[in-house]
């Protein structure tokens, strides 16, 4: 088992955590584990101040949750919960000091979700915008054409996807920038046997490619190592 090098911060991560604890039937622990995995990493992405991947569940950004750890031993790890606030890893204390009601914790988890759900219908309802000398493909063969030699990089995106757009006019001046490097949009939902044979996962994903074969794969929005990237394979 692995765990986060930061624990997440925030009252309404802690209800989280104390939630799982209290709720869920017995038999159904791994739906009840998918529910808080899903809701704290909504949380922290609704907090995040930096491009995070979307994951291909197209309303939840999930992916630095996708080894499906035991929460509860989480909190026990951390030591959050005690009556006192001075450690023991006693998960009781959940029960006796909560810092915010069950009922006003499932509103804003409701709330968040119309949220999410309407906006990632806005963005699927809008095609993604061109930007630079950026090639977006929806036909394998001419894909594999485009890749099969000389130095290329493959922006697998989907049009529900934020950070892609957020991150698409970047793309568009990189490929003015290097213009020895052909770059290529494909959409994960109109090519899927693409995606699929390149094990994309998360979205926005990098593929750097020279002569139709994978150098680097870059995940999410990391702009500084998507360039640097480039420059080694432009060389």
């Amino acid at each position: 088992m692995s765990y986060p090098k930061k624990a997440p911060t925030g009252h309404i991560l802690e209800e989280l955590y104390a939630w799982y604890s209290t709720v869920g039937v017995k038999g159904q622990e791994e739906e009840r584990d998918d529910c808080l995995e899903r809701a704290i990493a909504a949380l922290r992405d609704l907090h995040s101040q930096r491009f995070a991947p979307c994951s291909t569940h197209k309303d939840w950004n999930i992916e630095s949750y996708s080894n499906s750890f035991n929460l509860q031993q989480l909190v026990t790890h951390w030591r959050w919960f005690t009556p006192t606030g001075g450690g023991g890893g006693d998960l009781h204390g959940i029960h006796q000091q909560p810092t915010m009601e069950l009922p006003t914790l499932l509103i804003l988890a409701a709330l968040f979700l119309v949220f999410r759900f309407v906006q990632s219908r806005r963005a699927a309802a809008t095609p993604m915008e061109s930007h630079g000398k950026v090639a977006n493909i929806d036909n394998d063969v001419i894909f594999k054409a485009l890749v099969h030699s000389g130095a290329a990089v493959v922006d697998f995106y989907a049009t529900w996807c934020g950070p892609c757009r957020a991150v698409a006019p970047k793309v568009g001046e990189l490929s003015e920038k290097y213009q020895n490097v052909r770059f290529v949009q494909v959409d994960v939902d109109k090519l899927r046997g693409v995606a699929s044979e390149f094990n994309v996962t998360a979205m926005p994903t990098f593929v750097l490619m020279k002569d139709g074969k994978e150098v680097q794969r870059i995940r999410g929005a990391d702009i500084r190592a998507l360039e640097a990237g480039i420059q080694a394979i432009s060389a």
